[in-house]
């Protein structure tokens, strides 16, 4: 699965204090599923491919929402926020 942030970012540390607490719970709530799905698994492996010399190949493009400019915050624990895509 890939769980991204709502607003592009090219790197982990371009994510406010906010942006990486949704992140973060999202990935939770997205691996709990994952592992209810795949039968009670019992371990989640989490990982963080941040920048290409650490293996990512997701490229950032900017949102629409970006584009028109919109500084309003979104929440990314909202479903329909959540990136996700099964690998």
């Amino acid at each position: 699965m890939l769980v991204a942030s709502v607003r592009p970012a090219e790197r982990f540390s371009d994510l406010s204090p906010a942006e990486v607490s949704d992140l973060f719970l999202s990935a939770q709530r997205v691996s709990g599923g994952v592992a209810k799905h795949f039968g009670g698994a019992a371990a989640v492996t989490v990982a963080m491919q941040d920048g290409a010399d650490a293996g990512q190949t997701v490229k950032v493009r900017q949102s629409n929402r970006e584009r028109r400019g919109s500084q309003r915050t979104q929440c990314a624990t909202r479903a329909r926020d959540v990136a996700c895509k099964l690998a």
